[in-house]
């Protein structure tokens, strides 16, 4: 199925599903045009027309697995020097949007459906492509676990998302942190800016409070993978000395690794966002600033506006108001381990090397089969976290034909073993 599974990944990213403004139907179109190709049963359905989602399945009743993946994609941005639609084979790379984030992982869980429905099963094996992960998965996976539970619970998830970096190799990741997104507003009067000191500047009142954002300190919570065990899995896979070199120089290498565990371990704070004023010679009376703070499974909304509350009190500062604007909710895998060290061994089976154990800084579809319908679920697929959303997009055949591979035998030996339980 190799040459098939190289033509699948290049037709779903010919199909064009930038978004916004999202139209995921013509890529469900080339994989219900393979799934009726080799037989395979399936679904198209969606919130409305055009924002397609498709469900496939193989095997009968008993234990199951779900694959997961999304259709729709980033829109292209600048700097290509490819067609980002042409989905060009060059050098054993396949280019064009959405190669990596995740075109590649959906065809891969594709194929490995199809290797799977001609094998004796003990169980069943779904696969869902949704729509609209890139804006939130409201005509996705959301409004999938919402309307039809019964299409995608199962005993385990693989999210098919890229689980691999060009410097630390392929990883899987267990859990991934949350998203608060706040709205600062700070008031003050209206005055000519000839004589300032009759009004009160919202601007210097809000430029006061950023500065000193980083001071907000959120509720502690233990992270579900700390910064020592991290460090000891770099070291078991590249060895105590480039670990050290890595975490004790000054350069570069230096500030990625120290930057990457804090993002996996702890909050981060980074405003994004600041309006103010409404011409240069009026003392401004309105300043708003959106402020995005990274959380861990166990933290809330309101620990981030508490915490806020607080530093605002601490400064001395009045007339400040807070508001959640955007929440994604933190998620982590509960209840099985089993699975995991099992998918660790078929990585290191078919890719020659021991994958991280991480937590992702960013959201994906695992949080609403985790916390809304309680499917224990991990991240694993092909594609390096470099490529996704930057010009050039690319996924290596290679690694397709790998991640392929792992999914077809995960799935034979988790449902071998729960049958047997």
């Amino acid at each position: 199925m190799e040459e098939r599974l190289v033509d699948l990944a290049r037709e779903l990213i010919r199909a064009e599903t930038y978004n916004p403004p999202g139209n995921e139907a013509r890529a469900a179109e080339v994989l219900s045009e393979f799934f009726e190709s080799v037989g395979i049963e399936h679904l198209v359905l969606g919130r409305e027309p055009g924002r397609s989602n498709l469900v496939a399945w193989v095997g009968d009743g008993g234990p199951s697995v779900l694959l997961a993946g999304h259709l729709d994609t980033v829109p292209p941005g600048g700097g290509w020097t490819v067609d980002p639609l042409g989905a060009e084979l060059r050098d054993g790379r396949i280019y064009g949007r959405g190669a990596t984030d995740m075109k590649g992982g959906v065809a891969a869980a594709a194929v490995a459906l199809a290797v799977l429905a001609e094998a004796d099963v003990q169980g069943r094996v779904i696969l869902a492509a949704t729509a609209d992960e890139e804006m939130g998965s409201e005509y996705g996976m959301a409004w999938l676990a919402r309307e039809r539970p019964d299409l995608i619970r199962a005993d385990f998830a693989l999210i098919c998302e890229p689980s691999g970096s060009e410097t630390l190799g392929k990883f899987v990741v267990i859990g991934e942190k949350g998203s608060v997104v706040v709205r600062i507003r700070a008031r003050g009067k209206l005055a000519h800016s000839s004589v300032p000191e009759l009004g009160e500047n919202a601007i210097e009142k809000m430029a006061i409070l950023l500065s000193r954002i980083r001071e907000t300190r959120v509720r502690r919570v233990k992270p579900p993978i700390s910064k020592v065990d991290l460090i000891r899995q770099f070291a078991s896979k590249y060895g105590w000395g480039s670990v050290l070199r890595s975490l004790l120089s000054r350069g570069e290498g230096s500030k990625k690794a120290s930057a990457a565990l804090r993002a996996m371990t702890s909050v981060t704070i980074s405003p994004g966002i600041v309006r103010g004023g409404v011409k240069v010679n009026v003392v401004p009376d309105l300043c708003e600033a959106h402020v995005d703070f990274r959380i861990l499974p166990g933290h809330t909304p309101q620990d981030v506006v508490g915490a806020l509350k607080d530093l605002v009190r601490r400064i001395g500062l009045e007339g400040v108001e807070i508001e959640v604007q955007e929440f994604v909710e933190p998620s982590v895998l509960t209840g099985l381990d089993w699975p995991v060290d099992l998918l660790d061994s078929l990585v290191r089976k078919f890719y020659g090397e021991k994958p991280l154990r991480i937590v992702m800084p960013g959201a994906s579809d695992a949080r609403f089969l985790r916390n809304w319908l309680g499917v224990p679920a991990v991240q694993f697929g092909p594609g390096v976290a470099e490529a996704a959303h930057a010009a050039d997009e690319y996924v290596e055949v290679e690694d397709l034909i790998r991640s392929t591979q792992v999914y077809v035998e995960f799935a034979k030996e988790f449902l071998a073993r729960c049958s047997r339980s």
